[in-house]
């Protein structure tokens, strides 16, 4: 080992070992995305990395920090590892200089060794080790002797021996609390079950496997850290794809942990949305976003989950948050850039007022931007969940002593990896400064934030952002149509839900209009599809052979299920004595209707038939007929009575004369 200052006591510090975590499927596919994210090539051409897979969360007085260490360096061994240990971050400004690379603080302590004294295994895992002093003994001087409670950065590089050339590196933190706070700084971690929609256009649901693997990898880490207080936002829709994904889980094991003292449950809309886009013409959808999404999270834990809070992961107008307050919201979750800017000396660690219009406010709290961006996806997931642990040190350490709390809410985009949420999840549960709380207990345990005047902090919207927007009309049309084709059937059909799931699909924050519109255009196949299967009689002839009849009309139904149509019939000469609409139950594959006419005069005229929904908004199919009419009318029969009495008549008299004449001629002699 080699050092800036004398420290021979300190061989020994960087130890070979198998790390068993190393040849895990988490840690290979871990290592492998990094090294594909970040790679740096040796003298030799080949690639040489050196990532994290293990730390020590915190770190007491006479304690140890232990890095687990995965080295990767194909073709040779004779590169070293250097440890460099620096003063503490003074600000959260400059804990995120030290993410970057760049530091402003002094240099504590450097330590080398080379992989050939290390005695690297195949796996190429290593063990590093940095005691730190402990102030009531002996100096030791193998020991980090750390003046005070902080957090310290650690960069650990690869290189090349002789000349330093750094292959590989990256930054993390030695957390020092000498002694557990009386008053831990409160952090509530909103952890999300979210993909983009499962339900494809053709309204069958695909999960993707890996997207499925991740998300039941996301629920086995939260049930193994029961003590933990957390926040579930799960989106609906990906709650109802797990449940039907999961066809090889014991029937009693639940999608997601259940509610309990430690673990909040929030509800939300069927999909993620962008609020603002719901506003005017689609307000109606937004109320049928909630009413879908409530109704999946009761079925999936098993009781109605509380309306009071929600999350929102999205642009926010005053319309948006009126519309939540009447649902019952009064307590919002919002990202940080939503808000107005205000000036703060030190991040804002407490609820406050969110004014929405006319003095209407709700309380809030701000998700920490910070925070938000150490859940990336790929790359050193562990190293992501110890710099995450390092920045709430620091909100920590800025104040210490007082009750306060931050929200974590990851990107809607990101996907967890079980070593992210492992490594988090025990770090909080090892936390001398640092505890977990659900939004709730955030809510009901750190005081709202006050205005030096002691007034509430009252925080308005940033309204300069841009908001997106979604065809109303196409949805609102589609939307008629569902409706309408929904009167047609059974209440309890199942093909109304599904096909109302993939028009509420179509309205995720997650789709480009593309998509979008091909969800609709799909909707609308799917409608006409089934309405097609329904048939009228084709154009055919009708002979009345008196004043009134009836007119049948056969009706054939190809659909495995009940529906129910009303016929309409209309023709400038019939009349229709029984009405000329009839609601008609098709329960069989052909029914008959036969609808009383009555002609109006004789000839030949159309009748129009159509079949409509119950509502009368949607066609399912139209037909003409047309009907000859041979029966006289009244008048006509009186007349013709009359003309053949008027002839017999005249034929009787005609008759009559000609043999009167005849009696009446002379004899010829």
């Amino acid at each position: 080992m080699r050092g800036l200052a004398p420290r021979a006591a300190l061989v020994g510090l960087l130890l070979a070992g198998s790390l068993a975590f190393a040849g895990s499927p988490n840690a290979a596919a871990q290592t492998a995305a990094a090294a594909a994210a970040t790679t740096t090539t040796s003298a030799l051409g080949s690639v040489a990395t050196i990532r994290l897979v293990s730390q020590t969360p915190w770190v007491g007085q006479g304690g140890e920090l232990d890095l687990g260490l995965v080295v990767q360096s194909p073709g040779r061994s004779d590169v070293e590892v250097a440890v460099t240990v620096r003063q503490a971050v003074t600000s959260r400004s400059a804990f995120a200089q030290t993410l970057a690379g760049r530091f402003s603080s002094a240099v504590i302590d450097v330590t080398s060794a080379t992989l050939a004294e290390l005695k690297p295994t195949p796996t190429g895992g290593v063990f590093v080790r940095l005691p730190v002093q402990d102030p009531s003994q002996p100096r030791d001087r193998s020991r980090l002797l750390l003046r005070s409670a902080g957090v310290y950065p650690v960069v650990v590089e690869l290189r090349t021996p002789g000349d330093g050339r750094v292959l590989d590196r990256f930054v993390t933190h030695l957390l020092y609390a000498p002694t557990a706070a009386k008053q831990k700084l409160g952090v509530a971690w909103v952890v999300p079950f979210h993909a983009a929609p499962a339900i494809e256009a053709d309204g069958r649901r695909r999960l993707p496997p890996a997207t499925a693997a991740g998300l039941a990898g996301l629920s086995h880490s939260i049930a193994s850290h029961p003590t933990v207080p957390l926040t579930l936002a799960p989106t609906p829709e990906t709650l109802e794809a797990m449940g039907s994904d999961r066809t090889d889980a014991p029937p009693d094991e639940p999608a997601i942990p259940p509610p309990s003292p430690t673990r909040q449950i929030v509800t939300g809309p069927f999909v993620a949305l962008d609020l603002p886009a719901f506003e005017g013409a689609l307000a109606t959808e937004l109320v049928a976003q909630t009413t879908k999404g409530t109704e999946i999270l009761t079925t999936a834990i098993g009781r109605r989950p509380d309306l009071r809070t929600r999350v929102v992961d999205g642009a926010l107008t005053t319309d948006s948050l009126a519309r939540l307050q009447a649902q019952q919201v009064d307590r919002v979750i919002l990202p940080e850039r939503d808000l107005a800017a205000i000036a703060l000396r030190v991040t804002l660690t407490q609820p406050f007022q969110l004014a929405i219009r006319q003095g209407s406010r709700v309380d809030a709290v701000a998700a920490d931007s910070g925070l938000t961006d150490h859940f990336v996806t790929g790359g050193s997931q562990v190293l992501a969940a110890h710099q995450l642990l390092a920045d709430l040190a620091v909100v920590y350490f800025d104040s210490p002593g007082l009750t306060r709390g931050v929200v974590a809410l990851p990107p809607r985009a990101w996907r967890a990896d079980p070593s992210f949420v492992d490594a988090v999840l025990a770090g909080l549960t090892a936390s001398p400064v640092v505890q977990g709380l659900t939004l709730d207990q955030l809510f009901e345990t750190v005081p709202a934030a006050r205005t030096p005047r002691r007034l509430p902090l009252v925080r308005t919207l940033n309204t300069s952002q841009p908001f997106p927007s979604l065809p109303a009309d196409q949805i609102n049309a589609t939307r008629t149509r569902l409706d309408s084709f929904g009167a047609v059937l059974d209440s309890d059909n199942p093909l109304f839900g599904s096909i109302d799931s993939t028009l509420l699909a179509s309205e995720s924050g997650d789709l480009r209009p593309g998509p979008r519109n091909t969800y609709l255009q799909a909707i609308n196949r799917r409608i006409l599809s089934q309405t097609s299967r329904i048939r009228v009689p084709k154009p055919r002839t009708i002979t009345l052979t008196s004043r009134s009849g009836e007119v049948p009309i056969t009706i054939v139904s190809d659909l495995p299920y009940p529906v129910h149509v009303v016929v309409q019939v209309s023709s400038d000469k019939l009349r229709f004595p029984a009405g000329s609409t009839k609601q008609v139950d098709l329960l069989h594959a052909n029914t008959t209707l036969r609808v009383p006419v009555a002609a109006r005069a004789s000839g030949t005229f159309p009748l129009a038939i159509r079949l409509v929904s119950p509502d009368g908004r949607l066609i399912v199919g139209e037909s003409r007929f047309t009907v000859r009419s041979s029966a006289f009318s009244g008048i006509g029969a009186v007349l013709s009575i009359g003309a053949i009495l008027f002839l017999v008549a005249w034929w009787v008299t005609h008759i009559v004369r000609r043999r009167h004449d005849r009696r009446l001629l002379p004899v010829s002699a």
